[in-house]
């Protein structure tokens, strides 16, 4: 749907922009006090529904403008335009100031973020093309609207104070978003914590300003006199003018809908999604070995099945869609996809052009969504994902992988045929109550898996990622593979004969973890969780250097002995512990 229905409803309703002009258009704006509560009241509710970063500076200027459409007025000397101004800077407020802690962390990490990266190797021609195409596909798709929209821009022409913030806003979306975020991307070195920064998002306000100068084009053609923001009633022409226009988004979002609704009917609705009884029993599974931390990770995913389907059960992934991680995971996890990055050049591009998801992407060509499982070992790397703790694998699809093992569904076939069956007032109580058995999700163990911790004695010093996917998972567990720029001056040393040592985990957390070391002789610890800067490693209670391991995971050298380890893994920030 990019070019389609789904793309501009999409963009229209995802930050919530309808829901929050109609909350402005009824504030008490002639009243500073109740203008500036009810802003206060928007900015919480934005705060903890939403990203600021992502969502308000797109919000806000989009409610200013719907404020000077309705009340056909842009001028400070108004009481009720103050009001509104007054409650739009408390909602901006409230909510920045609710995401505060988040925000100074993301501005503590962006330098040594994916997004510090990813976006200077665009370079600038191919990304001004690239998002210039983009909006002159969107604008073909919807030709009627586009066409009305000229009109309004020719007959009009920004006349009327809102009007003329009308165009703007319209300017933004369709020519400005793309424009900046060229010019913005090649000037990443002095941009600090904004680097990655995304002005195109400009567009969630366009299908704003595209409907409203469309409607508006259209009411001139039938009568000239009437004003933009005018109040006179509806002639039959208007009616049948406005109704045939209904009709054309109606019948382009039909298709769309029936793919909808067809899925639907297979079981693949939000409720069978983050309630699926593979996933749950998955999730049960982890809940009952605490001190054996494992991960996940979604086989296969795309914009439609994805990692937090995982993460909404209180599983740890090793993939996601993060706003902000370490740029040396991106490096990490382009040697996870390498197999189908090299296969696949349109795959290669999106990873780098959308670094914020880390997947286990699909095949991006139509003919392999027809695959009745998916060929794995082709696509990805094993080895790598088992140094990372990911145990289990889940997929919409099977996988075509002998080294993984399928577990059993949690609804056999027979229970589930047994369940479509029932009468529909007995399904939709089950569904109500959370036992409907859902879409088949399949379950796989990866038995290679290496633990959270666990040991190492060699020292291998490598140049670059690159040579983690040449190694066997052999190699990466006895030895640990240090960066150059990370070795700090040592050298290679091969590993000994059997185990160095023995590993107990006494208590685990996400924030803090408690282990027992006996080693036999001098070796690694390996923490797989990811290196950040003032990550901390107590050793006998005496601090310990944590160095950045495999380029993106955490280890601290032992001497033989026995030990007691607490880790805190977790990055150096204004919120860290």
């Amino acid at each position: 749907g990019e070019h389609g229905e789904v793309r501009l409803m999409h963009q229209f309703n995802e930050p919530g922009f309808p829901l929050f002009l109609w909350a402005f258009a009824r504030l008490p704006a002639a009243r500073s006090f109740s203008a500036l509560l009810w802003g206060a009241g928007l900015g919480g509710i934005a705060g903890l529904g939403m990203g600021p970063v992502d969502a308000m500076p797109f919000l806000l200027p989009g409610a200013v403008i719907a404020g000077a459409m309705l009340r056909d007025d842009l001028s400070l000397r108004s009481g009720p335009w103050r009001g509104f101004l007054l409650a739009v800077a408390a909602c901006a407020v409230v909510a920045v100031l609710i995401k505060l802690p988040t925000l100074l962390a993301m501005a503590d990490h962006a330098g040594g973020s994916h997004r510090a990266a990813w976006t200077a190797v665009i370079p600038f021609a191919d990304e001004l093309r690239h998002h210039l195409a983009g909006r002159a596909r969107f604008l073909i798709a919807f030709w009627p609207f586009t066409l009305l929209a000229l009109v309004f821009v020719a007959r009009r022409g920004g006349r009327t104070p809102p009007e003329r913030a009308l165009l703007l806003l319209l300017g933004a979306g369709v020519v400005l978003g793309p424009v900046l975020q060229s010019v913005l991307w090649q000037l990443q070195d002095h941009l600090g914590p904004l680097r990655g920064f995304d002005v195109t998002r400009f567009n969630r306000l366009a299908p704003f300003a595209f409907l409203i100068a469309a409607l508006s084009g259209l009411r001139n053609l039938l009568d000239r006199r009437v004003p933009v923001t005018g109040n006179t009633g509806a002639s039959p022409a208007h009616a049948l003018a406005f109704a045939a226009l209904a009709g054309l988004a109606l019948h382009a979002s039909w298709t769309v809908k029936t793919d909808h609704w067809a899925e639907m009917r297979r079981g693949w609705t939000w409720r069978g999604l983050y309630g699926g009884a593979d996933v749950a029993a998955l999730a049960a599974r982890a809940a009952k070995s605490p001190a054996a931390p494992f991960r996940c990770a979604t086989a296969g995913a795309f914009h439609e099945y994805h990692p937090l389907y995982l993460l909404a059960n209180d599983l740890e992934t090793a993939d996601g869609y993060a706003v902000i991680y370490p740029d040396r995971y991106r490096r990490y996890w382009a040697q996870v996809l390498r197999p189908l990055l090299l296969a696949e050049p349109e795959s290669a591009d999106y990873f780098t052009r959308w670094g914020s998801r880390a997947y286990l992407f699909h095949s991006m060509r139509p003919e392999a969504e027809a695959l009745p499982a998916l060929p794995f070992a082709h696509w990805y790397d094993l080895d790598l994902l088992s140094l990372a703790n990911v145990r289990f694998l889940v997929s919409r699809k099977p996988l075509d992988d002998p080294r993984l093992q399928l577990l059993p569904p949690a609804w056999a076939e027979a229970a589930r045929t047994a369940w479509a069956d029932r009468p529909l007032t007995a399904r939709l109580r089950d569904y109500a109550a959370g036992r409907n058995p859902g879409p088949r999700q399949y379950v796989y163990e990866n038995p290679a898996a290496l633990p959270r911790f666990f040991l190492a004695e060699g020292t291998r010093i490598i140049d670059s990622p690159d040579a983690l996917g040449d190694a066997s998972l052999a190699d990466l567990s006895a030895s640990v593979f240090l960066l150059r720029d990370d070795a700090d001056g040592l050298a290679d040393t091969p590993p000994g004969d059997g185990p160095p040592g023995e590993l107990t985990v006494s208590e685990y957390a996400l924030e803090q973890s408690a282990l027992r070391v006996s080693a036999a002789r001098a070796c690694w610890i390996v923490n797989t969780s990811l290196w950040y800067p003032g990550a901390r490693c107590a050793i006998n209670g005496v601090e310990t250097p944590v160095t950045p391991a495999y380029g993106a995971f955490q280890a601290v050298r032992l001497p033989a002995g026995e030990h007691r380890i607490i880790w805190h893994p977790g990055p150096k920030g204004p919120t860290s512990p």
